[in-house]
């Protein structure tokens, strides 16, 4: 019986618990609509000083659709590094969370409204495969470092092309 506690505890701790937590989060603020008017990334509410929705706006999607994928993505991504590279997990969510939004609204002042979670899977992507690729790189296995390369590549030209 102890044995069992202790593989159940083991379990528990190894759940991926920020991101299901934030894609809880996600999925809460999609169907209280007041909720997300005033979370999401609004450029003329952001000059009025309503600052937090430079963070508040990943949670916040522009339909149920975009909510689904981007939300599946996460919690995909966000489960496998979390589990993967804990400490590296948090720290990317949150310079991704507040650099994103800061660069969106530096370098792209026409675009007026942004939100969703899918610049926060893009991170994670990166940290994935960047995670694999010293993984790799340790085993000195060239093949595998060049794929997870290549991802990582391809993954910085969409976010360069969007």
């Amino acid at each position: 019986m102890k044995r069992i506690f202790s593989h159940i505890t083991a379990a528990v701790k190894r759940l991926p618990k920020v991101s299901l937590l934030l894609s809880l989060a996600a999925l809460i603020v999609h169907f209280i609509h007041p909720l997300r008017m005033g979370l999401i990334y609004d450029r003329t509410a952001i000059e009025g000083l309503e600052l937090w929705r430079l963070i508040s706006c990943h949670w916040v999607h522009l339909n149920q659709s975009h909510l689904f994928w981007s939300g599946v993505t996460f919690l995909s991504l966000g489960s496998v590094c979390e589990i993967m590279a804990q400490k590296r997990f948090y720290m990317s969510l949150m310079i991704a969370a507040v650099m994103i939004p800061v660069l969106i609204f530096l370098v792209l002042p026409g675009l007026a409204v942004y939100g969703g979670l899918s610049g926060l899977d893009c991170a994670l992507y990166g940290l994935l495969f960047s995670a694999l690729l010293r993984q790799e790189w340790k085993k000195k296995n060239t093949t595998l470092v060049c794929v997870c390369a290549g991802f990582i590549l391809l993954i910085l030209a969409k976010a360069l092309f969007e």
